[in-house]
């Protein structure tokens, strides 16, 4: 920046000035996204902006980087979001030690101290937590593999990579372009200048396998990483002495560590194939679904039969659903509300498991038959909580006498039909019944309804051994008279109820 402050202010060309000030403006955004992606923590849509940030810069790109390490910061970024995405959603329950192993390894992804990280890691291994079925569904494989990044992290001596490739190439450029120089040639003599020249190709060449080791350091490819280690023992670079760049030697040595590690992860893999598969067969009929989700998380890290783990895992999936409908039937029972118990009975049908040989849980088919029984049972309760209603609206004291009897053959609560109950109580006394006869007497007129009140309410009399006042009969046979049409033949049923009422005392038309 400085160079180009004073650049501009000695008038340099401004197309060269240009050029060095865009470069200056990429090596600070990358700068920056390399910054964030050492920096990575346990959450991934900052993980993900991180690597999508340095994308943008070129930091993956290993001709537009400008930092040597930028292309093996981004991938182990990457392998670093893959593993956070197999961490499981929400907090697993863990005994007690492996609880105290899972928070000791995620305290250790900001502890920078590499000692304290692979002290951790360690306690971690020596007790085995990688063949315990619950570490490994509450994500203790994925946490280990992320605190083996962060120690890897800690290894690379950062502070190297922090001298650009723009510096390198310029300094390397410099020095090309003074040996190309005639009188340089003659002061150090053309062996010297021949030599060095061999150098610096050897040292542009040594910076590419360097950025290519670094890269797979991270990588679970063992074939990519074998192929990356073949070509840098090709260029003599297994031998330590044959490096010109000074962490060279290291870096190799972890890609060899790295390798081998690898190597026997799929060794163990390869063993473990025929236990997983033993496993899932005997899986294809069981209901334990704990043991299902731990065999099918072993089952990502080798390659096992695809159809029997697909079938696997269709049946874990099922019955995942099943367990979830089968809270619901058992709901059912008690529920009172019929819409509901509709609405899970019909769920059982979308599903398919109307069909009893469709349920993995062996009482399915039962509670099925429970809740269709109670859908029934709540279907008769709403019908006679409906007859109740009409029968209590038209004084129909008979009809609803029958209902309430059937209410409490159902055992539905008085509260439910108080009003209703309360009314069939009050019509067994003939006061109540004449007095409320007498204040329909001269609202009906010629309403169907009214009229029908009014002869249910003469019914009840009767059944009391009273009778109500035969004008008020007269008086609805006569106004039948005068219609055109028998109420007999009426198209409204409540008329021809009332003229069956009526015609059933033939003394209603005397005089």
């Amino acid at each position: 920046k400085l160079l180009i402050s004073q650049a501009q202010a000695c008038g340099v060309n401004e197309e060269a000035v240009g050029g060095l000030s865009k470069r200056c403006g990429t090596i600070e955004k990358q700068r920056v996204c390399r910054q964030q992606l050492l920096q990575l923590g346990l959450t991934l849509s900052s993980v993900e902006q991180a690597i999508a940030d340095s994308q943008a810069a070129g930091l993956d790109d290993r001709v537009k980087s400008l930092f040597p390490d930028g292309p093996m910061l981004v991938s182990r970024a990457r392998a670093w979001q893959s593993h956070l995405k197999q961490l499981p959603d929400g907090k697993a329950s863990l005994p007690q030690k492996e609880e105290k192993h899972m928070n000791d390894l995620k305290a250790c992804i900001s502890n920078q101290s590499v000692e304290a990280v692979d002290a951790v890691l360690e306690a971690a291994r020596s007790v085995n937590l990688d063949k315990s079925d619950a570490w490994k569904s509450a994500g203790g494989d994925q946490m280990a593999a992320l605190v083996e990044l962060h120690l890897r992290r800690l290894l690379d001596d950062e502070g190297e990579a922090d001298i650009s490739k723009a510096d390198l190439d310029w300094q390397m450029h410099l020095m090309s372009s003074t040996l190309d120089d005639h009188e340089v040639k003659e002061l150090v003599g053309l062996e010297f200048a021949y030599a060095l020249r061999e150098q610096l190709n050897t040292m542009q060449e040594q910076l590419r396998h360097r950025q290519d080791l670094q890269a797979c350091a991270v990588s679970d490819n063992l074939e990519h990483v074998q192929a990356v280690h073949l070509s840098a023992q090709k260029a003599g670079l297994d031998v330590a002495s044959n490096w010109i760049l000074p962490d060279g030697p290291r870096i190799f040595a972890m890609v060899v560590r790295h390798m081998n590690n690898l190597d026997k992860e799929a060794k163990a893999a390869k063993e473990a194939v025929g236990e997983i598969e033993r496993q899932m067969a005997e899986l294809q009929t069981s209901l334990d679904l704990p043991a299902m989700h731990a065999v099918l998380v072993r089952a990502e890290m080798c390659k096992v039969n695809k159809d029997l783990k697909n079938k696997v895992q269709e049946r874990c999936d099922a019955l995942q659903k099943q367990l979830v409908l089968r809270k619901e039937l058992q709901a059912c029972s008690v529920c009172e509300d019929l819409t509901k118990v509709q609405r899970v009975i019909a769920s059982m049908h979308d599903a398919g498991l109307n069909s009893p040989s469709k349920w993995l849980v062996k009482d399915g088919p039962k509670l099925l038959a429970r809740a269709i029984a109670r859908q029934e049972q709540l279907s008769d309760v709403e019908a006679v909580k409906s007859r109740i209603t009409a029968a209590a609206s038209k004084y129909d004291v008979t009809g609803l006498q029958q209902a309430l009897s059937s209410a409490y053959d159902l055992g539905i609560a008085q509260s439910q039909y108080a009003s209703s109950q309360q009314l069939f109580l009050g019509l067994q006394d003939s006061k109540n019944v004449i007095s409320k006869s007498e204040e329909l007497r001269d609202s009906g007129k010629h309403d169907p309804v009214y009229n029908l009140m009014v002869s249910n309410l003469a019914d009840q009399l009767k059944e009391l051994g009273c009778d109500l006042d035969s004008a008020v009969m007269k008086k609805i046979a006569n106004e039948m008279a005068k219609q055109s049409t028998s109420a007999l033949d009426a198209t409204n049923p409540t008329e021809r109820v009332v003229g069956q009422k009526v015609f059933e005392d033939l003394s209603n038309f005397s005089g």
